[in-house]
């Protein structure tokens, strides 16, 4: 039960993100169109008789390509979005399969304390805005959601100790964002003439203390990425949570950590 509300909750962020990347795409095709249109009708070419300086001509032909790069930065997002949902749904069905094929065991006397699976909203992190003062506007969303792994420790009949690697599958209660500090961008980035957008995803170990032991890199930011990874390591690594708990007992675990990055020029 707790793994199929996991995956069900993995499954409700990750439609929820397609349905915003597909209204932003949506969106970015409208504004591309109609600067294209406002192009083609000053230079004349859309049977307009008006004429604009080189300069304009330059400027307005370099806003198109901004809006062009950024449409199919959302494009690409779309995509990966959609192989981590088909993603999900194979390791789900591998899942359902795996426990369906099992040998339905005796009834054994309960070893520790009983787990309670945890709630919807202790499972994902809430969203945290993250944004850069006196830079162009960026913004941050980070969503924890717990990962599955294999093979889990703290199973069935195993005691568990204070510290121990857990699977993210096997606690009673996810590790819970208590202080998200704001990702400082490196200045190439803030300095970039074109929108940046997208999401990085990185994987956290947090420890029975309730800080990140380690970050690993899933899923980078489309180039060009000017450190945007590197800034969004650092950040999580000074995230703070309230530990993980299985059996009563503080356990390490891995999470997964989604940041959207959204960075647009200065004018």
């Amino acid at each position: 039960m707790l793994q199929e509300l996991v995956n069900t909750q993995v499954a409700a962020a990750l439609k929820e993100k397609e349905d915003q990347l597909r209204k932003e795409l949506e969106a970015e095709k409208a504004r591309t169109e109609e600067l294209r249109q406002q192009l083609d009708k000053e230079k004349g070419t859309a049977g307009g008789a008006k004429r604009i300086t080189v300069d304009e001509q330059q400027r307005l032909q370099s806003e198109l390509a901004a809006r062009e790069a950024a449409q199919k930065n959302k494009e690409e997002e779309l995509a990966r979005v959609k192989q981590q949902q088909d993603a999900e749904a194979a390791r789900a069905r591998e899942q359902q399969a795996q426990l369906a094929s099992r040998t339905p065991a005796q009834p054994a006397a309960a070893v520790g304390p009983t787990s309670v699976p945890p709630s919807p909203a202790a499972a994902v992190a809430a969203s945290a805005a993250t944004t850069v003062a006196a830079a162009p506007p960026l913004t941050g969303t980070t969503a924890a959601v717990p990962e599955t792994q294999a093979p889990p420790q703290g199973g069935v009949g195993i005691v568990v100790a204070e510290g121990d690697l857990v699977d993210s599958a096997q606690v009673d209660e996810p590790p819970q964002a208590l202080a998200q500090p704001n990702v400082v961008l490196p200045r190439a980035a803030l300095m970039t003439r074109v929108p940046i957008t997208g999401f990085v995803t990185l994987r956290a170990l947090v420890n029975e203390k309730g800080r990140v032991d380690e970050v690993k890199v899933m899923q980078g930011l489309p180039p060009p990425r000017l450190g945007v990874d590197e800034a969004c390591v650092t950040a999580v690594k000074q995230n703070r949570y309230k530990p993980a708990l299985k059996d009563g007992k503080h356990v390490k675990t891995w999470i997964t950590v989604s940041i959207q990055i959204r960075i647009l020029p200065a004018r």
